[in-house]
């Protein structure tokens, strides 16, 4: 079995039983998002893969991670039905940032996100050495960018190896400025213009011990992908349900 087969399948079967009993982790609402696939079309409002990182710890203090999630299923109505499934997305995304509480928790500070489209649905991906470098593709000559940002907003983590309770671990990454390509139009057909706020948090499935002295650990888990409301369109939103509530006073 080669390698794409294995972990896309290995992805795709973390992503299947996450959204089995997937539930909003939010207070806030998801937003839609409408989807051409291959000429189909279905409305989502997140997304949730199955990914693979490295996690390279310096000096105890800093760390860099590179990562890969392939496989999504595609949630909607509230991110409790599965409305959609393409093998031939996956996104690659870093982040970098600081360490503390002895390797308990991570604050990120940099980072960047890439969303591609396997139109040969041939891709292969392996894990570099360290976290931080590049991820590994192979037979992705055609391959395109949907959409892509290095606008890092704020990151969290926490490592929780071996823990039988809850989670090894969890993250969650925010960026902005997410442009969509000429592809990304195509596939991500509304809203337009779309949403330039985007976050991928998810759990840890399994963690190797931490070491804190420079060696790097590979961490496996599902992820999901979901749009923010811009900090303007909230204010918007407020304003609207403040003139709503003033007019009903008024009524009455």
């Amino acid at each position: 079995m080669n390698i794409v087969t294995t972990i896309k399948r290995s992805l795709s079967m973390l992503a299947l039983a996450a959204s089995s009993f997937a539930a909003p982790a939010h207070a806030e609402l998801f937003l839609d998002f409408n989807v051409d696939q291959d000429g189909t079309g279905f409305i989502a409002d997140k997304m949730v893969f199955g990914y693979q990182e490295i996690l390279t710890i310096d000096n105890g203090s800093t760390f860099k991670t590179s990562a890969v999630a392939a496989g999504p299923v595609f949630l909607g109505e509230e991110a409790t039905v599965p409305v959609g499934f393409d093998l031939k997305v996956y996104a690659i995304f870093t982040a970098s940032g600081q360490v503390v509480e002895n390797g308990g928790k991570f604050v990120g500070t940099s980072g960047s996100i890439q969303l591609f489209l396997d139109k040969g649905n041939r891709s292969m991906f392996t894990l570099p050495a360290i976290g931080g470098a590049p991820i590994n593709v192979v037979n992705g000559e055609t391959d395109v960018l949907l959409a892509s940002t290095d606008t890092f907003k704020f990151g969290s983590g926490s490592l929780r190896p071996g823990s039988i309770t809850e989670a090894n671990g969890d993250f969650t990454l925010t960026f902005n400025d997410l442009v969509l390509t000429t592809d990304g139009i195509a596939y991500f057909t509304a809203p337009s213009p779309f949403y330039k706020e985007l976050t991928i948090d998810g759990n840890f499935s399994s963690t190797e011990p931490i070491n804190l002295n420079g060696t790097s650990s590979i961490i496996k888990g599902a992820a999901n992908v979901f749009f923010v409301p811009e900090p303007s369109a909230v204010a918007l939103l407020g304003i609207a349900l403040l003139g709503l509530g003033l007019s009903r006073r008024r009524r009455v």
